[in-house]
């Protein structure tokens, strides 16, 4: 079992879980309708292109000493995957409710050896490690956006899409000498900055 921590975003890397896309061919079966003949060249561009890019990450961090984790390594998650497609394939198609593998930055978050979790992922994490989780599953917050909070030290800085209601619900989770910033910035403040160092921001 391994002791999730994470402080800031510039310590040296151990474990990293990266995610994963629809399978290419999975999204190829999918497609198999003469209304997607039109952007399906492009749709399995991005597929092959996006299962590309994230075994590369995983090679360049293998490479630096990482441990990389991927969702479809664990026989639990790989089997729930299996069963959403079958369900999806036995029902009547449609491509907007293709089943999503996991995204672990969309679904879980780590402050310090705080870990919180939206979906289905809580069921993974309890396989890996052995801290507490606190889980969001099937509430009222089970889809808060939660890429919408960065950390960096001892702050966290919120962006706008975390409602005042969901904050008083995140805030007792963390430690109580958790500083936070609120700010009016839109969509995931994970994407519109980045810690290179200490005191250097981008």
């Amino acid at each position: 079992m391994i002791h999730a921590y994470s402080e800031n975003g510039w310590d040296p890397l151990k474990i990293v879980m990266l995610g994963d896309f629809i399978p290419p061919d999975l999204l190829k079966e999918t497609l198999n309708y003469s209304k997607f003949d039109a952007i399906k060249p492009w749709l399995m561009k991005i597929a092959w292109e996006t299962e590309e890019d994230l075994n590369n990450i995983q090679h360049i961090l293998e490479q630096q000493g990482v441990k990389v984790l991927r969702p479809f390594d664990f026989e639990k998650q790989r089997a729930k995957y299996q069963r959403q497609v079958e369900n999806w394939l036995n029902k009547t198609p449609k491509f907007n409710t293709l089943p999503i593998p996991v995204s672990p930055r969309n679904e879980i978050i780590v402050y310090k050896d705080v870990v919180i979790g939206l979906s289905e992922m809580v069921t993974l994490l309890e396989d890996i490690i052995d801290n507490d989780i606190t889980s969001f599953n099937n509430t009222q917050y089970q889809h808060m956006h939660i890429p919408c909070i960065f950390r960096c030290n001892d702050t966290l800085v919120i962006g706008n899409e975390i409602t005042d209601e969901e904050f008083k619900v995140l805030e007792p989770v963390f430690p109580k000498d958790t500083k936070y910033i609120k700010t009016d910035i839109s969509g995931h403040v994970d994407a519109a900055m980045a810690t290179l160092r200490e005191g250097l921001v981008v």
